[in-house]
């Protein structure tokens, strides 16, 4: 038997349970938890592919620039995998072959070389590219 006095007590409880469902439900302007490893993700690619023509007075750059993508894209992978499995899928792929571009360099790489390693860095900005023109729509 519901009394006065028990009623009075459930309604503001049930009040502030609706108020807690509501802003959960909402969003609050809350991003996806992928949105705040994206920009750093841009900002290593865009320094990657500043350089024009990898060779052997570029290779340390390049290389560099690339441990900063691969570190920045797991980050990003792991935290978007779950919206976006193809595009890190194929994110996670390009890191992994320009990884093995890297290692695979003779000690004393001739031009065709480095071309081989350009293409792939090519690759790989393309994936970046897919991938953040797709996820960037959700950060918005």
């Amino acid at each position: 038997m519901i009394t006065k006095k028990s009623l009075i007590l459930t309604l503001p409880v049930a009040a502030l349970a609706a108020s807690a469902l509501a802003l959960g439900s909402s969003g609050c302007s809350s991003k996806p938890a992928f949105c705040s490893n994206l920009d750093s993700f841009k900002q290593s690619v865009n320094q990657l592919v500043q350089v024009e023509q990898v060779n052997s007075s570029t290779f340390t750059e390049v290389q560099n620039d690339f441990n900063r993508v691969e570190q920045s894209a797991n980050d990003v992978v792991d935290s978007a995998r779950e919206d976006f499995p193809q595009e890190t899928q194929n994110l996670e792929d390009q890191i992994n072959a320009t990884t093995k571009a890297f290692e695979n360099l003779p000690k004393n790489p001739a031009a065709g070389d480095y071309v081989a390693l350009g293409l792939q860095v090519v690759s790989l900005a393309q994936a970046a590219s897919d991938f953040e023109k797709k996820a960037s729509s959700s950060c918005n």
